[in-house]
């Protein structure tokens, strides 16, 4: 599925109530910090941008933006944004980096665990955590996993 075109149902694949990871270091000097609220800036999803939300973590880890194969039979997903490096395996166990084929262990969305894919992009953390209403409406997404700085702005 690409997301650009799909993204009704992707906000149906989306868990609304994530766990923060514990094996991430927090952020020393985000540039949000935890607790404060942002203005979400990305579209990952319908009712993502121009949504206001609260900061629920930040991390020292880069974000990998993957293109992956559902588990679950589904259309390949492109250019998902995002995983963190504690949610891959790199195939080759020789790191992560743009092309990387990699093992998802995220469970983000519906089909992604034990998914295999490809890394596309790598950027430079912090990744963000943040908890928001989209603004078309619905249910709350608690601790939506992953947003990168340039995507969110000051409240």
């Amino acid at each position: 599925m690409d997301m650009s075109k799909n993204k009704g149902s992707m906000a149906m694949m989306m868990k609304h109530d994530n766990a923060l990871p514990t094996d991430l270091k927090m952020a020393k000097n985000p540039k949000f910090k935890v607790n404060s609220m942002v203005k979400i800036k990305a579209n990952h999803m319908p009712g993502m941008k121009g949504a206001m939300a609260k900061v629920t973590g930040a991390y020292d880890t880069n974000l990998y933006e993957i293109n992956y194969k559902p588990t679950n039979g589904g259309k390949e997903v492109k250019n998902h944004k995002y995983v963190v490096k504690s949610e891959l395996t790199a195939d080759n166990n020789k790191g992560l980096k743009k092309g990387s084929k990699v093992t998802v262990k995220a469970d983000h969305m519906d089909g992604m665990k034990g998914a295999k894919g490809k890394v596309v992009k790598c950027i430079s953390g912090p990744a963000y955590a943040v908890t928001f209403t989209p603004t078309t409406g619905g249910q709350e997404y608690v601790n939506h996993l992953w947003l990168s700085q340039k995507e969110l702005e000051k409240a």
